[in-house]
C-alpha cells in the first residue's frame, strides 16, 4: 500500500510527479533469482513516502501509473525505486537525484 504518496496531485507545495510505465525482464533468468512466477511490481520512496505499481504477470508488464510525492526541495531531494518479481527484489536498488532528473537544466 501508499504511504505517503497519492494517486492525485496535492493542491500546494513542491510536487514530485511520478509515472510508472513499464517494465522489460525478458533476458532475466527467473530461476537464478529463485522465482517461480513472473509477477512484477515497481517500488519508489521519496522523503520517507512510500508507494508501489500493482503486481501484474508477465516480463514485459505496462503499468501506466502515476504517483505525487510532495517533496521539500527539489535541489537535493533523491528518490529511489527498485524492481520486483515473484516478490523477490530483482537487480539493485536505484537512487536517482532529482536536480540531476529537472526538466530544462
Amino acid at each position: 500500500a501508499e504511504t505517503g504518496a497519492c494517486s492525485t496531485a496535492p493542491a500546494d507545495g513542491n510536487v514530485l510527479h511520478i509515472n510508472v510505465a513499464s517494465a522489460n525482464i525478458k533476458k532475466i533468468d527467473l530461476k537464478a533469482y529463485g522465482i517461480e512466477a513472473a509477477i512484477c511490481q515497481v517500488c519508489i520512496e521519496c522523503e520517507g513516502q512510500k508507494a508501489h505499481t500493482k503486481e501484474l504477470r508477465g516480463l514485459d508488464p505496462t503499468f501506466e501509473e502515476h504517483f505525487y510525492f510532495k517533496i521539500s526541495d527539489p535541489e537535493t531531494v533523491k528518490v529511489t525505486a527498485y524492481f520486483k518479481c515473484g516478490g523477490k527484489q530483482v537487480g539493485d536498488t536505484q537512487t536517482y537525484p532529482l536536480d540531476k532528473l529537472l526538466q530544462n537544466k
